[in-house]
């Protein structure tokens, strides 16, 4: 059955347009024949290109985040620095303070980052500037709640990765990790 290029909702068969949005029928996705996502991204060089140009929207908000949350940090340090008389000590003991908490908190604030952005405008910069969006089934921009679901794996890259994989070997649809699944959610 295909599915809507532009919303990602399920089309009927023999459609012209979806009955979601209204758009032509000519960009829609086809899943039938595969067996899952997985076999569809061994065998279609479409689904390969669409993950391809995810990876390069995550990459390019990743860096967007770290640059951001890396300036607030060097800021923060340089003026306990200036407070704090420095010594081999204070240098150390600041260094592994921060390195473990740029860790976790860059988890946090690019799970934030992602939900508040798909959430008001449907998409990511990363995703915007590759041409993806984020819609729910039926073609509305989701929800803080439904995006915070589907990004909640990019806390850690392990559980992205995770959430990516399962998804491709449980989904028809090679564009649903399976927080999207959970979600509703589609990136088209």
């Amino acid at each position: 059955m295909p599915y809507c290029s532009n919303c990602g909702k399920q089309l009927p068969e023999g459609a012209s347009y979806c009955p979601a949005c209204g758009a032509s029928v000519a960009g829609a996705t086809p899943t039938s024949g595969y067996r899952s996502g997985m076999d569809a991204l061994m065998r279609n060089t479409s689904a390969q290109e669409y993950w391809v140009r995810r990876l390069i929207a995550f990459v390019i908000d990743a860096v967007l985040v770290g640059v951001v949350l890396g300036l607030i940090i060097l800021t923060a340090s340089l003026g306990s620095l200036l407070v704090n008389p420095f010594t081999w000590s204070t240098f150390v003991s600041s260094i592994s303070f921060v390195t473990g908490t740029f860790s976790f908190l860059s988890g946090v604030i690019l799970v934030l980052y992602f939900s508040v952005a798909e959430s008001y405008y449907g998409r990511s910069l990363g995703k915007g500037l590759m041409g993806l969006r984020v819609t729910m089934d039926g073609g509305r921009t989701p929800t803080f709640e439904m995006a915070l679901i589907r990004n909640v794996s990019k806390i850690y890259w392990i559980l992205l990765l995770l959430d990516v994989i399962v998804g491709l070997a449980i989904e028809v649809d090679h564009r649903r990790k399976v927080s999207d699944r959970y979600a509703h959610t589609l990136v088209v």
